[in-house]
């Protein structure tokens, strides 16, 4: 079987492809990222990833703990509602009320990961620029490669991490 790429340029390219994803998973998704902010669309991804873990499928979260920290103070470009109050800390947030494993990579000393790897179900994968926030769907343009396919080989910085993610 062969795989398929498509560029997806921006957050109106790649975040409905990514929420169909999720939406549709049966097995697993697992994302390794640099950020996940706390505004109004960061949250509302997690609602749905929060939903899809508490529907049967493993969702696995690994994200930098400085990068998503310092975001969560930094104001969007783009304005949130009005009503919008933030969660304080991110990783609570996505943890309560669900069966989500997340793991923050701590900074050790100036060294970080900016990786940026979804996969979905081990047949939908995604690479790139994009980290989860409203910036990152409203007003950037970053990159990021769909690949289709079944997975052979890669995707287990999960499984290599030295804190392993509950199953």
């Amino acid at each position: 079987t062969h795989a398929s790429l498509r560029l997806q340029l921006g957050g109106e390219e790649f975040f409905p492809a990514f929420i169909q994803a999720v939406q549709e998973a049966r097995r697993q998704v697992d994302i390794q990222l640099y950020i996940f902010d706390n505004d109004d669309y960061a949250v509302g991804l997690a609602q749905l990833l929060r939903q899809r873990s508490m529907e049967g499928v493993r969702v696995r979260i690994l994200m930098d703990e400085s990068a998503s920290l310092a975001a969560a103070t930094a104001v969007p470009d783009s304005p949130m509602p009005a009503d919008f109050s933030p969660p304080d800390d991110m990783v609570n947030y996505l943890r309560r009320g669900s069966e989500i494993g997340v793991r923050c990579m701590p900074m050790s000393g100036l060294a970080a990961s900016h990786t940026k790897i979804i996969t979905v179900d081990s047949e939908r994968a995604w690479l790139g620029g994009m980290n989860f926030g409203r910036e990152y769907r409203y007003d950037w343009h970053d990159l990021m490669i769909e690949v289709r396919g079944p997975r052979r080989r890669g995707g287990r910085a999960f499984e290599r991490s030295p804190e392993r993610l509950p199953s």
